[in-house]
C-alpha cells in the first residue's frame, strides 16, 4: 500500500464520530533481535506487519523512522482513531507478535487533533508549554508545512504537542521562530517510511 494513501484513506466513522483521539508511541529495537537466526527474523517480522496490516485497514496508522536521526529511538507509529480501546488494542497484538516482542516503548504522546496527518514525508515532534500556544498558531505566512497541536490535556503525560508535518526538513525551524517559549525543548525528525522498509531496514 502507498505510504501517503494509508495516511489519507477516509474513514467516514472519523466523521461522524466528530472527535479523533491520536496516539505517537516511540520504539526502540532491542539488541536482543540480532541474535535471532535469520529464519527466526523472517517470521518474526512477518508476524508483525501482518498484525500492523489489519490495524491498518481499520484506522490511520503511519511509521516513520528515526535511525540515525535520534539516539533512543528508531521507529515511532503515529495511530489515529475516534477510539481509545483501538490503540490499546493496536499495542497489544503488536506487543505479542513476534517482532513487537523486541520493541522498547521509549515514550508516547496521546490526545486529541483536529484532522488526521497530511502524509508529508518528514514529521516533528516537539511538547511546548501553553504559554507558547497562541504564537506558534497564530495565522502567518505558509511555513511550508502543516502544523497542529496535539491536545494531551487530560490525556496524556504532556499537555500539548505540536505535530508539523513538511518535506523541508528546515521549515519547522522558521515556525519555532514565532515563539521564543520553546527554545531548546527537543525536537524528534521522524521519516514516513513504508513498514516493510522500515522493518527491512533496522532489522
Amino acid at each position: 500500500m502507498n505510504v501517503t494513501r494509508a495516511i489519507s484513506m477516509p474513514i467516514e466513522k472519523e466523521k461522524a464520530a466528530g472527535v479523533l483521539f491520536s496516539a505517537l508511541q516511540f520504539f526502540r529495537l532491542d539488541p536482543s533481535f540480532h541474535s535471532l537466526m535469520n529464519n527466526e527474523k523472517l517470521v518474526a517480522k512477518q508476524d508483525f506487519l501482518g498484525v500492523f496490516d489489519r490495524f491498518q485497514e481499520r484506522n490511520r496508522v503511519a511509521a516513520y523512522t528515526l535511525t540515525g536521526l535520534s539516539a533512543d529511538c528508531d521507529i515511532l507509529l503515529w495511530s489515529v482513531s475516534p477510539r481509545l480501546e483501538d490503540f490499546i488494542e493496536m499495542s497489544n497484538r503488536l506487543q505479542e507478535s513476534g517482532f513487537g516482542k523486541h520493541l522498547v516503548l521509549v515514550r508516547s504522546h496521546l490526545g486529541t487533533l483536529s484532522a488526521p496527518g497530511s502524509g508529508s514525508r518528514m514529521l516533528f515532534v516537539q511538547p511546548f508549554p501553553e504559554e507558547a500556544l497562541a504564537a506558534l498558531t497564530a495565522p502567518a505566512p505558509d511555513a511550508g508545512g502543516k502544523l497542529q497541536v496535539l491536545d494531551g490535556r487530560g490525556l496524556g503525560e504532556q499537555p500539548l504537542v505540536a505535530l508539523f508535518e513538511s518535506d523541508d526538513p528546515l521549515a519547522f525551524r522558521r515556525v519555532l521562530a514565532r515563539s521564543p517559549e520553546t527554545a531548546g525543548a527537543p525536537v524528534h525528525v521522524c521519516v514516513l517510511r513504508d513498514i516493510r522498509d522500515l522493518v527491512d531496514g533496522i532489522a
